[in-house]
């Protein structure tokens, strides 16, 4: 698709703000080992990025789905695009993550899954880990995809009707969804998680979508103070009181993060593409490769770090590796693995 350049860098911003979020943790656990306090601002950032990422999506599938609206055969060729886009490297990593788990199992602190938890972790099926009970993959960050994949073969089914009546019957269905989840407090994992208000940020990405589709516009300054409005809401959020019920987190981030997003695509002026923007949009572009890769590097990191006695040295230091090479890596693997996989495989959906 034609890319929309301030999307791209609110893409790099949330994968940056969940890698931020990660390493601070890693430094802080390093820095009490060695009896020292290293307490960084702003660590619930990881939680954020969630939350912008999933508005984004939301707003990415209307624009995408443009031409597909009311078209004969749009859900199948809408899915295999999708599946083609997020399930290669998801499996990647995960199969990596279980290979380490089998030959270094100190060094992911994790519990072998059963067989079962590992078939349902490939195909997005939520489940109750045996442990602790949370509702996550085998590889943990996965989560955020089961959502995802849940909001793809629900927008998939209602590419048959005109975008607006698309738009206005996801409002409802997704309302609905969330309204049964609460009333009637479903046991079976799956229908517990899917039942989540988190699914309406999806569904305020894609008004601000739509928006963005029948030619909504204000003027920049107004799009600047929306973005900047949103930026206070967000620090507020993750650097006090982080929100702890599941609508307290839709309006403190999920709202806050739409609010970032139509300040930034409903503009009469897109921003110019200069160096600084165009190396953002490339960080945008690896940014999903930035997400799934960078808890397994800073692990790694933090391995090394404390075998070379670096301790003294954790704090800011060790965020600022992380995040380099997290980056450098991410786009490693966007260019040489991710990218040229997804196009083949959309290229072979095509044919």
């Amino acid at each position: 698709m034609n890319q929309i350049l301030s999307v791209q860098v609110l893409r790099a911003l949330a994968a940056l703000s969940v890698a931020y979020g990660h390493a601070a943790y890693d430094a802080s656990q390093i820095a009490a080992r060695s009896g020292q306090t290293f307490e960084p601002a702003f660590r619930e950032l990881s939680a954020a990025g969630v939350d912008l990422f999933f508005v984004i999506s939301g707003f990415v599938m209307v624009w995408s789905s443009r031409s597909l609206f009311g078209r004969p055969g749009a859900a199948g060729l809408f899915i295999g695009r999708r599946l083609a886009r997020i399930v290669p490297l998801y499996w990647a990593t995960t199969t990596v993550f279980l290979l380490a788990l089998a030959m270094l199992p100190q060094a992911v602190n994790a519990a072998a899954p059963a067989v079962g938890d590992i078939v349902k972790s490939y195909v997005f099926i939520p489940f109750r880990r045996p442990g602790d009970g949370s509702l996550q993959p085998v590889y943990g960050l996965g989560w955020t995809l089961n959502y995802e994949m849940f909001f793809y073969v629900c927008f998939a089914g209602l590419l048959a009707l005109r975008a607006g009546w698309a738009i206005g019957v996801l409002v409802a269905v997704f309302s609905g969804i969330v309204a049964a989840g609460y009333w009637l407090t479903p046991q079976s994992a799956p229908l517990q998680f899917w039942s989540q208000p988190i699914i309406l940020e999806f569904v305020l990405g894609a008004l601000v979508g739509y928006a963005y589709l029948s030619g909504v516009r204000v003027p920049r300054p107004v799009g600047l103070a929306a973005v900047a409005l949103a930026a206070c809401f967000f620090l507020a959020a993750t650097g006090g009181t982080f929100p702890q019920g599941a609508f307290d987190r839709l309006w403190m981030l999920g709202a806050p993060a739409a609010l970032a997003l139509a300040g930034a695509t409903l503009v009469n002026q897109s921003p110019r593409e200069g160096a600084v923007w165009r190396g953002l949009a490339m960080l945008g572009d690896a940014s999903y490769a930035l997400y799934l890769i960078h808890p397994m590097l800073i692990r790694a990191l933090n391995m090394v770090w404390t075998k070379l006695g670096l301790a003294p040295q954790v704090g800011w230091p060790f965020i600022i590796v992380a995040l380099l090479l997290s980056l450098a890596s991410a786009v490693v693997v966007y260019r040489w693995f991710e990218r040229p996989l997804t196009l083949w495989l959309q290229g072979r959906s095509r044919s």
